[in-house]
């Protein structure tokens, strides 16, 4: 999606809580889950109940400040959108580590694919499952 200026994310139509769960998520280093945010939320000084966060998620993923990525875990995962360009993952089926992939060659692969086949995309996410370095 690229990304958001401080002044986008402001305009955001959110309550001083939701910028304090916003801030939160920009403050994490790459994926989270709801229930991470819940946890931040439970323990800091401004307490935040649990059905803010989830309000305050739900109105992030329909503005695309965040995006559901889907990994093949039990629970839901998140990232924010306007950190880095677009990415896929490999995910180790041992431990659960997750690896960014940003592959240029794998992109235009899909760009061509969709081309030959006349297709228009509308996104797509590509996930690879295996044993990362250190379960091998």
């Amino acid at each position: 999606m690229g990304s958001h200026t401080d002044n986008q994310l402001s305009r955001l139509r959110l309550s001083a809580r939701g910028h304090m769960i916003l801030r939160e998520i920009l403050r994490q280093p790459g994926h989270f889950t709801a229930e991470d945010l819940v946890r931040w939320a439970m323990d800091g000084p401004d307490r935040v109940s649990r059905a803010t966060v989830y309000r305050v998620l739900g109105r992030l993923l329909e503005e695309g400040v965040v995006a559901e990525v889907r990994l093949g875990h039990p629970e839901a995962v998140y990232e924010y959108t306007g950190r880095r360009d677009h990415h896929d993952h490999l995910v180790c089926v041992v431990c659960g580590a997750v690896q960014e992939l940003a592959s240029p060659e794998l992109e235009a692969a899909k760009e061509k694919a969709c081309k030959d086949a006349g297709f228009v995309p509308e996104g797509h996410h590509f996930v690879v499952y295996g044993a990362c370095s250190a379960c091998r």
